[in-house]
């Protein structure tokens, strides 16, 4: 939960709840690319599908 200057830097809400998501895209050489994705849970909803290996 954000409060005080993370709520004002994000213009939410003090006390809005928020998804804190990493991703990082690799290849065969390592790490390619990395995001940090910082979104209000009380406005999103997220469908996620990817291949899990045997």
């Amino acid at each position: 939960m954000p409060a005080g200057p993370e709520s004002a830097r994000l213009d939410i809400p003090e006390g809005t709840p928020v998804f804190d998501a990493i991703r990082t895209y690799h290849t065969a050489e390592g790490a390619l690319d990395v995001a940090r994705f910082i979104i209000r849970a009380d406005m999103a909803a997220f469908g996620y599908r990817f291949p899990v290996p045997n």
